[in-house]
């Protein structure tokens, strides 16, 4: 649909077989922009869900291409049932980090890719003290318990104060819900 009125509305579509629903919005529907409560995704049955729990991104781009947002929902045929993630495939995440002074923090740009089969869920990245096992904190991170679908990569970067040559010892961690692996 191109003449989008604003406010609710409802758009039906024939019944498609699909992993992904995409939105694109060319034009500032007000003086502010876009803007976007929510979008909500029907199958014609409720058995025709799939099995467990299903995984929705909303990306939003600007008109150059560039990811402004990106969130990721996650929503269960069985209401507020979520056990099914704890069911998830293991997951196994590949850290590649180059460290950085910056005054008296340390900045890190970290590369995370998804090397397993399945989701690498809600990903918890921590620094620690490879010598000590104490993490660094206060830890600024772009992002955190962020989620990557199979081999999906992601870059961002960490700022953590440490005295000056700490950083060589500075570990990064990153563990997804669904990872046996256990943190410090």
């Amino acid at each position: 649909q191109t003449a989008g009125r604003g406010g609710v509305e409802q758009l039906d579509f024939p019944e498609q077989q699909a992993r992904h629903v995409r939105l694109y919005c060319q034009e500032k529907a007000t003086g502010i922009g876009v803007s976007l409560r929510s979008l909500e995704v029907y199958s014609p049955t409720r058995e025709s869900l799939p099995e467990g729990t299903q995984f929705l991104r909303l990306a939003l781009f600007s008109s150059e291409g560039r990811l402004v947002s990106s969130n990721l929902y996650w929503r269960s045929p069985k209401g507020l049932d979520y056990r099914d993630l704890d069911s998830l495939p293991q997951a196994k995440v590949g850290v590649e980090v180059r460290r950085e002074r910056s005054g008296a923090e340390a900045v890190f740009t970290a590369c995370l890719t998804n090397l397993g089969t399945g989701p690498a869920f809600a990903i918890r990245l921590q620094v620690v003290d490879e010598r000590t096992g104490k993490r660094f904190l206060p830890l600024w991170a772009e992002d955190n318990y962020l989620t990557l679908m199979q081999g999906e990569s992601r870059t961002l970067t960490l700022r953590f104060a440490c005295a000056p040559g700490d950083e060589v010892h500075a570990r990064l961690i990153a563990k997804p819900y669904n990872s046996a692996a256990s943190l410090p």
